[in-house]
């Protein structure tokens, strides 16, 4: 299964500014080594990020890798929006599809634009049907703890165990994931704890941020971490 646009296959979703970058690199990479640092020094600064001017005149860093560098900065200035969005959401159905069929549930995924990735949200939270379980509530007894502020604090200290828990997980794990994993995924970023007028109760979520391609490797490793992340969630608010 490959979902992705090929890495260093991408040139078609750049910009003309996008391409006049690659074509510095082409220039650097036929230049003799003696004046490839003089070639970059030269360029308009204002012109590329400062985060891509410094792999132009390494060596080591081809072409290919170059545009993925230009990619991955989001820049609306380097890249086609439009060309890239539709690639991207075409990603996201076909991450989610296969989510599912491993069995990854509730969870949900999208398309962020500019910063080119996909990003799949899992969230939890303490509800009123949590409450009915473990309190018993009588009628009107669900608003009066809300009115009171008991919810909040109860909800913040039950989610604060579980966000300490997964976080625990995936620190001590992290470098166990798959290097495809620990590079794909941009940033796991737990969102603080609020009140949710649709879910009617305090929630929370763990968000998986993820640029360039999804392969199967990639796949089977984000369904590893959804489904521990699920069974800490569950375990806590049985």
């Amino acid at each position: 299964m490959n979902m992705n646009i090929k890495e260093g296959k991408n040139e078609e979703l750049l910009t003309e500014k996008g391409k006049s970058i690659v074509a510095v690199k082409d220039v650097v990479l036929s230049a003799p080594a003696i004046i490839k640092s003089s070639v970059v020094e030269s360029l308009p600064k204002s012109d590329i990020e400062s985060s891509i001017i410094p792999f132009l005149s390494d060596d080591n860093v081809t072409r290919e890798a170059v545009i993925d560098l230009i990619i991955a900065t989001g820049n609306p200035d380097y890249i086609q929006q439009e060309q890239m969005k539709t690639l991207l959401t075409k990603r996201c159905k076909q991450l989610t599809s296969s989510l599912e069929k491993n069995g990854v549930k509730s969870f949900q995924s999208s398309v962020e634009m500019p910063l080119s990735a996909v990003i799949i949200t899992k969230k939890f939270g303490v509800s009123e049907n949590h409450m009915n379980r473990h309190f018993h509530l009588s009628a009107g007894e669900w608003e009066q703890l809300k009115e009171n502020g008991f919810l909040e604090s109860y909800s913040k200290l039950k989610l604060t165990a579980i966000d300490r828990k997964i976080t625990k997980y995936l620190l001590i794990n992290g470098e166990s994931f798959n290097k495809e994993v620990r590079h794909k995924i941009l940033t796991m970023h737990i969102s603080p704890i609020l009140f949710d007028k649709k879910f009617n109760g305090y929630n929370c979520s763990v968000e998986l941020v993820i640029q360039k391609e999804i392969s199967t490797q990639l796949t089977s490793e984000l369904t590893k971490i959804l489904k521990e992340i699920e069974s800490i969630c569950m375990e806590a608010l049985a």
